[in-house]
């Protein structure tokens, strides 16, 4: 069965692939927290919006992949950020700790400057070394679908074009006649006429 002949639904497929591409940035939060490169979590992330955009709207296109694509590769910087504003953080903790600043930012205020921190050459290197690797990650995840997609797509406009090429079909056959002769039966009657009788 070809479930590319349903309906597709683009809203619920959105909101299927933004709920499971929610698994990706997940797994990338919970990575970095351990300590581990969470690059490979975009791999998952996008693999995981493809299906639950498939599933959410009931088949997947060449424009379902995209935005599935596009809602991962979202989610996955959002979870980058959140990873980094946790660094950030962590950090004015320790300087408030040690007394090298007098105010501690909440979570929020460091979510909202800490975007300041990466005007630094070195800690922009690190981090958004991470970042590009998760989402060459997940653009190579979604490289299988994205083929797929368009070879489905291409098959659906090559089968009408085929079916209308075979046309009506045209035979010509005559019977009793013997092969590159016209039947004439005219022609038939004057040569029994002129058959010598026995």
């Amino acid at each position: 069965m070809d479930v590319t002949k349903k309906d597709e639904n683009v809203l619920a497929g959105i909101v299927g692939a933004f709920l499971f591409s929610l698994i990706g940035g997940v797994i990338w939060f919970v990575l970095d927290l351990v300590g581990y490169v969470a690059a490979i979590s975009g791999l998952v992330g996008a693999v995981c919006a493809v299906q639950g955009y498939r599933i959410f709207s009931g088949t997947i296109s060449k424009k379902g992949v995209i935005i599935a694509l596009i809602i991962a590769l979202l989610v996955l910087v959002l979870a980058w950020y959140l990873c980094f504003t946790k660094d950030v953080y962590q950090a004015h903790q320790e300087w408030y700790e040690s007394g090298q600043i007098r105010y501690m930012p909440t979570f929020v205020e460091c979510f909202r400057s800490g975007h300041l921190f990466l005007q630094e050459p070195e800690v922009a290197r690190g981090y958004y070394g991470n970042l590009f690797m998760g989402l060459a990650f997940a653009v190579l995840g979604s490289v299988r679908f994205i083929i797929n997609a368009f070879r489905n797509a291409a098959a659906k406009k090559a089968a009408p074009e085929a079916m209308a090429s075979y046309g009506t079909p045209s035979f010509d056959y005559t019977p009793n006649a013997p092969t590159g002769d016209i039947f004439d039966p005219a022609a038939q009657q004057s040569q029994k006429a002129e058959a010598p009788k026995e």
